[in-house]
């Protein structure tokens, strides 16, 4: 998971926002819609570990989760207490929408981080929330034509291989050298293709 510039820390005053994803980078929010009011949330720093317990979504009584669209940044707001928002791609394999869930602090909140000297860069860090809330959970087209051009490359070896291999009397050396070519090329090929695929 992680954190929303401009948001305070866990266990601090504020509404803490955090990311996650739910299908990759080992899906930490996988299932934040099986979390339900009344769950606990714990969550640790280095001022401390904090409990939070999850809240029903706006207009329910019995789902904490709600659906936003990407550009809806207002559920990161301060609401007037100590919160934790999570966040995350909905519905699963989609960056279409983003799946909410809210958390109340349980105890007195720890010390706030101290404010920036400078006004701009408070001002900036409102603003790099809004531009957080959707970075890292879209697409990255440029990665396709990378991974397809592994993923061709990667059969080549495999054809040329099989060309060899056929014609020759130890055909098992051929594939012994070209598997773990092939392996890493294909490997390769669904790193980009992770990267060109939504976070969700």
């Amino acid at each position: 998971p992680g954190h929303y510039i401009g948001t305070p820390f866990p266990g601090q005053p504020g509404n803490v926002g955090i990311a996650g994803h739910r299908t990759t980078y080992g899906a930490p929010f996988n299932r934040i819609d099986e979390l339900v009011p009344g769950d606990d949330i714990i969550l640790s720093t280095s001022q401390g570990t904090f409990d939070y317990s999850v809240i029903a979504a706006p207009g329910s009584t019995n789902q904490a989760w709600y659906t936003v669209s990407p550009g809806q940044v207002e559920v990161l707001d301060d609401f007037g207490d100590n919160r934790v928002t999570l966040t995350a791609c909905h519905p699963k394999y989609s960056a279409k929408q983003r799946i909410v869930v809210h958390a109340v602090l349980q105890e007195p909140p720890a010390e706030p981080s101290p404010p920036p000297a400078d006004p701009a860069v408070a001002d900036e860090a409102r603003e790099s929330v809004a531009q957080d809330f959707d970075e890292g959970l879209g697409t990255t087209p440029e990665e396709l034509p990378i991974s397809l051009a592994y993923g061709g490359v990667a059969a080549l070896v495999a054809l040329g291989a099989w060309l060899l291999a056929r014609n020759i009397k130890q055909w098992w050396a051929v594939w012994l050298v070209a598997a773990p070519v092939i392996l890493v090329l294909v490997w390769n090929g669904y790193v980009h293709m992770d990267r060109y695929l939504p976070a969700i």
